[in-house]
């Protein structure tokens, strides 16, 4: 349905020496937190006007109740923490 990307290294090396911008570095200071979001509504419509099958669940309308079991059925997520070199996935 759609992905989110952050792009990110570490501090160190961004900017025009190793020490890398200012706000590189004052992000990392300040403990900064990364989010996204991506916005299902417009791919569920499509689904519903197409009819589309995923996993054995049609769409029929965007009724709460549907919706929660056909994104409980296909919507997967992962974390990826780069800097403890470690992924999480988890299935919903």
């Amino acid at each position: 349905m759609g992905e989110v990307y952050n792009f990110s290294s570490p501090v160190e090396g961004r900017g025009l020496d190793e020490s890398g911008c200012e706000n590189c570095r004052e992000q990392k200071d300040d403990g900064a937190l990364f989010s996204g979001q991506v916005i299902l509504t417009d791919t569920l419509i499509e689904r519903i006007v197409r009819g589309e099958t995923h996993r054995g669940l049609t769409l029929a309308s965007l009724d709460r109740g549907e919706v929660v079991t056909y994104l409980r059925k296909n919507l997967h997520w992962r974390i990826t923490d780069v800097s403890l070199l470690a992924t999480c996935c988890v299935d919903s």
